[in-house]
Order: C-alpha cells, then sequence, then structure tokens
C-alpha cells in the first residue's frame, strides 16, 4: 500500500498515478486507489449489509427477490446518501453481492469468514470504513498518521471488526495504512513501533458485535418503506443466520420487531443510522490502540515519549472533518475526551 497524492492504495498495487485524473468507478477498500470521500464510505457500508443478508437470507428465494427489486429496495438509503460526485453508484457492490449469492448454488457458502465469504467481505468492508474514519481525524496530517500508526495494534483491532490479511479475515490493513499514509514503512520492533500482541477481552468483543448488529438494523430500517416488509423482516430473518455472523440477534428485535412494528420516517432513520456509525467507530478508535506505558523513567531508550493513547487521541483529532462524513465529530471527541478525564 501506497500514498499516491491523496490517494490511499491498498496492496496488492493493480492502479497507476494516471488513474488518479481519470473518470473513476467507486472502488472497493482493497485492490484499488480511495480517495476518501462519503460516497466510498456510503457505497461499503450497504454493502456490508448486503453481505450480511447472503447469510442472514441462506434462501435462494429471498435473495432472488431482493436482487429482483434492488433498486427499489435500496431507494430511500440512495436518497438518504446521495453519491458524490453524482456519477457514482453506492449500491453497486451490495447489488453485485446479492444476485450473485441469489444465483449460487448454495446461497450462502461455508465457512463464512474464508475469502469470499460473507463475513470475510463484512470484515473488509468495516476495516475499509473504519480506516478512512479515523483518517479524517486529522485528514492528510502526516505526522497524525505516523502516531496512529504508532499507537493502533492490529491484534487490538482485530477484536472490534478491523481485522488485516496477517489473520486471513479480511484484505484491508488498517494499521499498516496509517504506516504508508505517513510517508514511511515503520520497521516492527524497539525504537518506533511496539507491539504487545494483546487480544481484546471478551466484554469488548462482546461489545463490538453489538455495534457492528445496531448499524446494520438501522439500515434494515432506513431501507424499509412499507409495513408488510416490517412484517415479512420479524417473521422471516431467523437468528441462525444471524448467529453464523458473530451478530447480537437481539437488536433485531430490539430496534425492529419489538412493540410496535411500525415504518421509520426516512429523515429519522438517516438519523439513527448515523448515530450507529458513530457509536460504532468510537468504540473502534478507542479500543484499538495500546500503549503500554513506557516513559523515560522506566525505559530511556525510547525517545520520544509517547503520552497515553486516549490522550493523545483528545489532543489530536479534530472534529470538523468527521462530518465529511456524516458524523458528529463534537461528539466523538467529546467521548474520547471524558475517558481521559474520568468522566
Amino acid at each position: 500500500m501506497k500514498l499516491l497524492g491523496r490517494a490511499l492504495v491498498f496492496m496488492p498495487l493493480t492502479t497507476t498515478a494516471s488513474a488518479l485524473v481519470t473518470k473513476r468507478e467507486i472502488y472497493g477498500p482493497a485492490l484499488h486507489t480511495t480517495y476518501g470521500t462519503p460516497s466510498e464510505v456510503s457505497s461499503w457500508t450497504l454493502a456490508t449489509l448486503a453481505h450480511s443478508l447472503r447469510t442472514i437470507s441462506n434462501n435462494t428465494n429471498q435473495l432472488t427477490y431482493l436482487c429482483t427489486n434492488f433498486n427499489t429496495l435500496v431507494s430511500r438509503y440512495v436518497s438518504a446518501f446521495p453519491p458524490s460526485p453524482p456519477s457514482d453508484d453506492v449500491t453497486a457492490f451490495a447489488r453485485k453481492a446479492i444476485c450473485d449469492a441469489s444465483k449460487a448454488a448454495v446461497p450462502s457458502p461455508e465457512p463464512q469468514d474464508v475469502r469470499g465469504g460473507a463475513l470475510y467481505a463484512m470484515r473488509t468492508y468495516l476495516s475499509g470504513i473504519f480506516t478512512l474514519t479515523a483518517m479524517k481525524g486529522s485528514w492528510l496530517n502526516y505526522t497524525y498518521y505516523a502516531n496512529m500508526c504508532w499507537y493502533l495494534e492490529t491484534s487490538l483491532l482485530r477484536g472490534v471488526w478491523v481485522p488485516s490479511p496477517d489473520t486471513l479475515e479480511g484484505t484491508v490493513d488498517s494499521e499498516s495504512s496509517f504506516c504508508a499514509a505517513s510517508g514511511f514503512y515503520y520497521a516492527k520492533g524497539r525504537g518506533y513501533s511496539w507491539y504487545t500482541d494483546a487480544e481484546q477481552p471478551a466484554a469488548v468483543a462482546r461489545a463490538g458485535n453489538f455495534f457492528v448488529s445496531k448499524m446494520l438494523v438501522r439500515l434494515v430500517q432506513l431501507l424499509i418503506q412499507k409495513k408488510e416488509q416490517v412484517d415479512w423482516i420479524c417473521e422471516n430473518l431467523g437468528t441462525e443466520g444471524i448467529a453464523k455472523l458473530g451478530l447480537d440477534a437481539g437488536v433485531l428485535a430490539n430496534e425492529i420487531c419489538g412493540g410496535e412494528r411500525r415504518v421509520v420516517d426516512a429523515a429519522v432513520a438517516k438519523k439513527k443510522v448515523l448515530e450507529a456509525q458513530r457509536e460504532l467507530f468510537t468504540f473502534q478508535l478507542m479500543n484499538g490502540g495500546n500503549d503500554p506505558g513506557r516513559n523515560e523513567t522506566t525505559d530511556p531508550e525510547y525517545e520520544p515519549v509517547y503520552p497515553g493513547y486516549h490522550k493523545f487521541l483528545c489532543d489530536n483529532l479534530g472534529n470538523q472533518t468527521f462530518g465529511d462524513f456524516g458524523l458528529d465529530g463534537g461528539w466523538i471527541v467529546m467521548e474520547i475526551c471524558r475517558t481521559v478525564k474520568g468522566g
């Protein structure tokens, strides 16, 4: 992965510098150049939901219906998150995921976590979204990127739905993306990077599953246009497929099927999606970095002395550029700083 102009490229590199000035598609978060545009995040978000439905539906008839009626079913999403520029197609990846699955002999290939499986694809898209959003924390600030390269730890990111190719669970390497975007590749070892191979506690992993589930369910709420669609979802989407993905079936019951089943107004549904995305990203960001607490007294070989990870985020994140993706940057920074201050 290298930085070409303003474009982040994920390895293996398949584009050239000339691609930066040519008319483009919205590329996937792997193998292609990305530009940090809202359309990319919107595209990958919808694709994440589509790949989850490959497993949750696990029924050729259901998937065929979704494919045949795809444009109508996603119309509220496209209106809520219009492509920018307008020529972009934020539905292409999602449509392909659904329609390809509808034609497969086995709609939901097992296991889900290998390359080509639904879970692998979901993790890849979520990793791409996290990486671009985290870069918006101080956009094109290469010192910030270098520091994030130092703080982020792949083994921790893995536990919050941001895996790397190292564990064969996704294509995007978020940590290395920051290292490369800073202008340099930093060797793992003494002098700059510090790796503990720490893993997330079970409680954090469960919380990650909850936040991902919440975002996906709220995306479904945004898509729903009729009361009968609500009823169909509640009566046909079983918990078995949800469990296969490690998601929380209780979120579907509480958000859509609990109490009065109703269609949520499009503007309200969009707001709820952005709230869920904001919560998921903040959770991932706060839990994806590691600081062993070194200082000059305990280990004088390390220079410079780095502050705690959360303090670094509190001191360095900007709250404006998150708005490029519709997120409330003020809320994100406030939550992180509240943790630092013990609030």
